[in-house]
């Protein structure tokens, strides 16, 4: 800092050290007082960080574009600055106005301080426009681009177009207007947007730089949905929309057969109605034909007959097998279908070894093993259920189904099993082999000495017969007898005999016992079920008050090993009770006398059944047939009988006279697989194999595919408070409950975030080892008492939820639970489970209502067709829940997201604070 003589201060390179209030004092002799003069130094300064700002600001991109004939209105705000910038607009148009025309006329610029205005834009005012700041401390600039975009034009070059069903439809506009990306084309069917994430619809045309184009919309594979009135819309920045005249679109429906027949197998005697049904523009004439040398031959009467479209099979017959042509024709044409019809019989055993075979160690062991049906069934034989086990070079099996062991040895013995089976079914007869070191001559002694003693009590018998008749005719004839003791020793005599004959029966749940038989008695009065009733299913925590000892010989599943049965069919020879008046009845044991008496249920079976192939032994128990506890029966589903059982595992645990409740880690679900049907037998494979593998908390595991015996039984895991639907309606106001008992509370917004949670993860499991589950629904979900929930299958079809399900195109379908490709395309996959969680979802936030209640099936299916079905949260979803939800919704399975993101969003909302609920 200087001040020269004359009081002037410079400041030489000012800094912000230098910025304050400078005082200057004036002193005069003669006065006592000084004169004051104060100043401020502030530093002038521009933020060159910060560019001037457009408002309003870009249309697209960098680029403000304005239609010809609008108005453009710009404001420039400088950035802070001191003293405060001065903003002056620099023009670089095309062809920019004079400098003097700063009025605003009719295509003149006006630039008044920071705004900069056009009125009635050309496009001569196309170009650039610069706006500067500047201060003391310098200057910065920004600059503005203006496009100007002609007046569009769009018209329909097809006029109404009709197709075929499954044809290609094209139509055309030609669009005059500005070039992309300032216009975009779009086409609407009934004034309604058309998306084009459906594959089949495409828009061509319109390329880059092209500025009278054409825009080509084609939709393939026409459906009869996809008819309606077309229009073509163009859409230019700063212009209005310019739609066309609508133009019809007309799909004719082809002549086709809905659903396509297919090959169907029968088992001789029953009875078959097979459906041909087609549709066309006009309705058809449906007949059937047999077709047999290259010729149609008539179908009617001999047990086969064609009526109003369907074939129909009464008391098939091998003869009734062959090729069979539905014949569809109308005035559109005709069209044509075959089937092949195959009359099957169930394997059948006709002569087996007798069980069991003792043979001598180097000898020859040969089991036959004989079985017929249609067609002619396979015999595959195996060891302790152990196939490809035999020694090639000692075991051979001949063509008729004899197998053959030379040079036995002693690891040759135990369990062989011949299994029969054809297209129709197993069946399958098991045979003890005891290979002994005895010679053949061994036998012979036994053999003599058996003989020779039966022969020594016949012998006897006679002897003592003889006695008693000569002893019987010397009382006669002796007086004193005679008068004193006989008659009444006589009638006494006879008494005694007919008290012996006539003793009560040993029917079903009877025994003959005598006073030295008491503790049996009493052991078979305890085994008796009492007549409790079962607890119902929605109330599964009750079983713990339910005394389990009346369930322990209610049920075990399974036949016994004297009993032959066909997947599917009835056993081939049945259990008698055992009576007294039966000669060839043998004395029945307590176990076998109360057993037979114990319903469908009471045949015990051997244990030799084995677990799911694949599973780890040290993760899933060895389960067998007489390990399992049937408690009550759930339910019927496609498959056969779903039962509710417990596992006997434990010290000292029989299932006999215990009062404790069942175990929940020991509940499981047993499904009796009593079906014949192929699709159904794979489902069943299927779903074992989906449920099985490594465990995961939020997936009900299977424990074990039994197949040893029929009906083939699939065992997976439940829970103590069953499925979580019934939970779900259990929390309900107006749900009854037992008297005395607590209704649950409804479920808190974190808790329904829980087990949507839970079970999205399952699914994400599922889709990890490439699995599909392709019910998802609350009814086929099950919960604990720790509000855990695991991913099951009981499916339920037949009985318990019945209403939810809906027979279409021959399936039985959850059709108010399944997207829309997996409803009328049969094409599952994740994204369909995502689809169908989404209501599972649903379900939670309404304590189980029903999707779509107001319509009724055929409607939910009408409205998928037309893809006008609509999905939307429940009332108060959070509306982070309520977009995730629409977003697993869309009906274009590309569109949703995936079951990963499903479950981040979840766990995102799980750990944010609860909105409120």
């Amino acid at each position: 800092r200087v001040v020269f003589e004359n009081g002037t201060l410079v400041v030489v390179s000012a800094s912000v050290g230098d910025e304050g209030v400078y005082t200057c004092l004036g002193r005069h002799p003669n006065r006592p007082n000084p004169a004051a003069y104060a100043a401020t130094l502030t530093l002038a300064y521009l933020d060159k960080k910060i560019l001037p700002t457009l408002e309003p600001g870009p249309t697209l991109g960098n680029t403000h574009v304005v239609g010809v004939g609008g108005r453009l209105r710009v404001t420039c705000l400088p950035p802070p600055g001191l003293p405060l910038p001065h903003v002056s607009w620099v023009s670089t148009a095309s062809h920019p106005p004079p400098p003097e025309e700063l009025s605003v006329g009719a295509g003149r610029v006006q630039a008044e301080g920071s705004e900069l205005e056009v009125e009635a834009v050309r496009f001569a005012h196309s170009g650039n426009y610069t706006c500067t700041a500047t201060n003391l401390a310098g200057n910065t600039s920004v600059t503005l681009h203006l496009a100007v975009t002609r007046r569009p034009r769009v018209e329909l070059v097809t006029g109404p177009v009709e197709v075929l069903e499954e044809e290609t439809a094209r139509l055309e506009c030609r669009v005059y207007a500005s070039p992309p990306p300032y216009t975009t084309v779009t086409w609407s069917r009934n004034n309604h947007p058309l998306s084009i994430d459906d594959y089949r619809i495409s828009v061509s045309g319109m390329e880059e730089g092209v500025t009278d184009g054409v825009s080509v919309l084609k939709v393939r594979w026409a459906r009869l949905q996809d008819q309606g009135l077309y229009s073509c819309a163009v859409h230019t920045l700063g212009h209005p929309p310019v739609p066309t005249p609508p133009v019809q679109l007309s799909v004719t429906e082809r002549l086709k057969f809905v659903p396509l027949p297919q090959d169907q197998r029968i088992e001789v005697g029953a009875n078959l109605t097979l459906p041909c049904q087609a549709r066309g523009a006009d309705p058809p004439s449906v007949t059937w034909h047999r077709v047999g040398g290259g010729q149609l031959g008539e179908v009617g009467g001999d047990g086969v007959e064609s009526v109003e479209g369907r074939l129909e099979v009464v008391g098939a017959e091998l003869r009734h097998a062959g090729e069979y042509l539905c014949l569809a024709t109308s005035h559109q044409g005709s069209i044509n279908t075959s089937i092949s019809l195959s009359v099957i019989e169930s394997p059948v055993l006709e002569w087996v070894t007798p069980d069991p075979v003792q043979v001598d160690r180097g000898g020859t062991l040969v089991l036959e093993c004989h079985a017929r049906g249609t067609p002619k069934p396979s015999i595959h034989w195996d060891y302790n259920h152990t196939t490809h086990s035999f020694d090639s070079q000692r075991v051979e099996v001949h063509m008729n189904g004899t197998l053959e062991v030379n040079r036995v040895r002693w690891e040759d013995g135990g369990v062989y099993g011949c299994t029969a089976g054809n297209i129709g079914g197993l069946v399958r007869a098991e045979i003890t082999v005891t290979v002994t070191g005895e010679t053949s001559k061994l036998l012979g002694r036994t053999v003599g000495v058996a003989v020779g003693g039966a022969s020594s009590y016949i012998a006897l018998v006679g002897a003592m017969l003889i006695y008693c008749r000569q002893r019987r005719q010397r009382l006669k004839h002796s007086p004193h007898q005679t008068t004193a003791d006989g008659p009444e020793a006589g009638h006494h005599s006879e008494e005694q005999q007919q008290l012996m004959y006539t003793t009560q029966a040993g029917v079903c749940g009877q025994q003959r016992l005598s006073l030295g038989e008491a503790n049996t008695t009493a052991d078979i009065t305890k085994m008796v079920p009492k007549p409790d009733v079962p607890p119902s299913r929605p109330h599964l925590q009750q079983l713990s008050q339910t005394s389990t000892h009346t369930l322990a010989t209610s049920t075990h599943l399974g036949l016994s090993q004297a009993s032959t049965r066909t997947l599917g069919g009835s056993s081939a020879s049945t259990q008698r009770c055992s009576s007294p008046l039966h000669p060839t009845s043998s004395p029945p044991s307590p176990q076998s006398a109360v057993a037979p008496c114990l319903g469908k249920g009471g045949l015990n079976v051997r244990p030799t059944e084995y677990t799911l192939p694949g599973a780890h032994p040290q993760d899933k128990p060895n389960i067998q047939r007489d390990d399992i506890q049937v408690l009550l029966t759930l339910g019927h589903g496609e498959f056969g009988e779903v039962q509710l059982g417990r596992l006997k595992g434990g010290t000292g645990e029989d299932g006999d006279g215990e009062e404790a409740a069942p175990d929940p880690d020991k509940l499981v679900m047993v499904k009796a697989v009593t079906t014949r049907d192929e699709g159904l037998l794979a489902e069943v494979v299927h779903e074992a194999g989906m449920l099985g593998g490594p465990g995961h908390p939020a997936v009900a595991a299977t424990l074990a595919l039994i197949t040893s015996h029929t009906p083939h039984l699939l065992i997976t895991q439940y829970t103590d408070w069953g499925d979580l639907k019934q939970f779900l309606l259990a929390t309900r106001k107006e749900s009854p409950r037992p008297v005395g008992s607590l209704r649950p509370p409804p479920l808190t917004h974190p808790q329904c975030l829980s087990l949507a949670l839970q079970a999205a993860e399952g699914l994400e499991y599922l889709s990890g080892r490439r699995h599909t589950h392709r019910d998802v629904a609350a009814r086929n979900c099950l919960v604990t008492s720790t509000l855990k929930v695991k991913l099951a299958t009981p499916c339920l079809t037949r009985d318990a939820y019945a209403t939810e399900y809906c027979t279409f195109r021959n399936q039985v379908l959850p059709v108010r639970w399944l997207s829309p490709e997996a409803l009328l395309e049969e094409e599952h996959s994740m994204k369909s489970s995502v689809f169908s969680w989404a209501w599972l979802a649903w379900e939670i936030l309404t304590q189980a209502a029903i999707p779509h209640a107001e319509l009724t099936d055929h409607q939910v299916i009408s409205a998928a067709e037309q893809g006008e079905l609509r999905c939307s949260a429940p009332p108060r979803t959070p509306t982070e829940l309520e977009e995730l939800l629409g977003a697993c919704w869309q009906m274009s399975a590309k569109a949703r997201p995936p079951i990963q993101s499903v479950v981040a969003s979840l766990r995102s909302m799980v750990t944010s604070p609860p909105p409120q609920w």
